[in-house]
């Protein structure tokens, strides 16, 4: 496993997303983008486990999102965890849609955070969109109430994520031919 993440480390990767939806926003006028990122708490952001349920996640915005373009800026290997992108050339409401619909009907989406940005710092939200907001690992509870009154420890959170994840790879390796 990766070394722990600092608050710092966070914080410049953020930044450095940031700077690369500007770029993005300068060379491709009428795109949209798709950032893609895991929703991991705690301080350890990367592993195999975690670069296995990203490549997953990968895999489905390719499957269910056929017109995105993945970017080579994807990297899976940042020690404060996987980044994907992809240009899309396609309706934003359409777009958010599609992920909204990986998110909440995949067995893994509730770890994938799967942005859709029409400019720079104008991110797609799925509650603007008539979405819900997201659901927490452990009780299916709101997420944001979870997480404000601190009601899961961390440690409960990433066994239900490390089990989640076992039991998706266990069942899709047993169902390969």
């Amino acid at each position: 496993m990766d070394e722990p993440v600092t608050l710092r480390q966070m914080l410049d990767a953020r930044e450095r997303r940031s700077f690369f939806r500007q770029r993005f926003f300068e060379d491709q006028k009428g795109q949209l983008l798709i950032q893609f990122t895991l929703n991991i708490p705690g301080e350890q952001k990367n592993s195999p486990l975690y670069r296995e349920v990203f490549q997953e996640g990968i895999r489905a915005v390719k499957h269910s999102v056929p017109k995105a373009l993945l970017l080579a800026e994807t990297d899976d290997r940042k020690h404060t965890g996987p980044e994907g992108y992809f240009a899309i050339l396609a309706e934003p409401d359409e777009t958010k849609n599609l992920l909204s619909q990986i998110e909440e009907t995949h067995p893994l989406g509730r770890l994938w955070d799967m942005d859709l940005f029409s400019a720079p710092d104008m991110a797609v939200s799925r509650r603007d969109k008539g979405g819900s907001g997201r659901r927490c690992l452990v009780c299916a509870r709101p997420a944001h109430e979870c997480a404000r009154s601190k009601a899961h420890s961390l440690y409960l959170i990433l066994e239900e994520i490390r089990i989640l994840a076992a039991n998706y790879f266990a069942q899709s390796s047993s169902h390969a031919v």
